[in-house]
């Protein structure tokens, strides 16, 4: 097989994703043609030894319709299998450019912090249940670095980051730390027990960001939208999971969310400025705009030192 069998398996499951269903003839066409293949066909023992490796260490089935004599991804495989496709993302991006160096210089991407010093010692702690001894220094830390023995209970990443979620390994209060603000690391070969039914989905239930603070109970809040781009820019990237849209008669559009009005979610309303409006409920239209008199006032005030 050539240069790479991940890269193969993830081209394999972005073909098969991209156009559905397909017979091995037009497989093995679109194996040829790309650069990959350097010009040879797919060997149907190939295929299927791909196949079978491709569930093994992805865990995702492709699956035989002996009707159509095609092949197709599971159909359970979709867009909110969120884990599958951040790494289908990934590989795909990294074969691309690792098969068309040619034009590397002419792609950007984002230097972001992202924890990968501790990610791989973190993930390794988390499946075996050990507690790590760990030195942290938070962004509105004021008395420097603290250290904490911590029992991570799961990970998740947002806005670029990685996070863990966890306690201590004295008390079960969960809160989360950022994997780019840890300065060191130690496995102590202590083990933990997860606690009774905890869920990372259910303990982040109604949070639009890595802020899960349980006191701040979840409100319907709508956001109004006049501008088509940005209806068109929710639609595609949702504010929340719980997001419904409703059109008004006088062309505008209704986001609404069941969702922890928390800064998470209030800092992604700010940055749509102008372009949304807070309906209700009013705690939070009135939250928005204090915000936004800060910003004013903040300008005003540096235009008057000015002059």
């Amino acid at each position: 097989m050539a240069r790479s069998t991940m890269a193969t398996y993830v081209w394999l499951i972005s073909l098969l994703n991209r156009r559905g269903k397909m017979t091995l003839d037009e497989i093995s066409h679109a194996w040829e043609n790309s650069s990959l293949s350097y010009g040879k066909e797919l060997a149907r023992s190939t295929f299927n030894y791909c196949r079978n490796a491709i569930h093994e260490t992805l865990g995702i089935a492709i699956v035989w319709d002996k009707k159509s004599k095609t092949y197709s991804l599971r159909q359970n495989f979709n867009s909110s299998d969120a884990v599958k496709d951040w790494l289908i993302d990934s590989f795909t991006t990294l074969n691309q450019l690792s098969m068309n160096r040619d034009i590397e210089k002419r792609i950007m991407f984002e230097d972001v912090p992202s924890g990968r010093e501790y990610l791989v010692d973190m993930i390794e702690a988390m499946k075996n249940n050990e507690v790590l001894d760990i030195t942290y220094e938070g962004f509105y830390s004021e008395d420097g670095p603290k250290r904490y023995t911590f029992k991570p209970y799961g990970m998740r990443i947002f806005r670029s980051r990685w996070y863990v979620v966890g306690a201590k390994e004295d008390n079960d209060f969960i809160f989360s730390l950022c994997l780019d603000r840890i300065i060191e690391l130690e496995p102590t070969g202590r083990k933990f027990v997860l606690p009774k039914g905890f869920s990372l989905k259910g303990y982040y239930r109604g949070c639009a960001g890595v802020i899960a603070d349980s006191k701040v109970p979840i409100e319907h809040i709508v956001l109004r939208v006049r501008k088509l781009p940005t209806v068109s820019y929710l639609i595609s990237l949702p504010l929340h999971q719980s997001q419904q849209l409703k059109k008004n008669k006088d062309g505008s559009y209704d986001f609404s969310y069941d969702v922890r009005p928390t800064f998470d979610f209030l800092q992604s309303i700010m940055m749509l400025g102008d372009e949304v409006e807070v309906v209700s409920p009013e705690n939070v239209r009135a939250d928005i705009c204090e915000k936004a008199k800060d910003v004013v006032n903040l300008y005003e005030g540096m235009q008057a030192t000015k002059k």
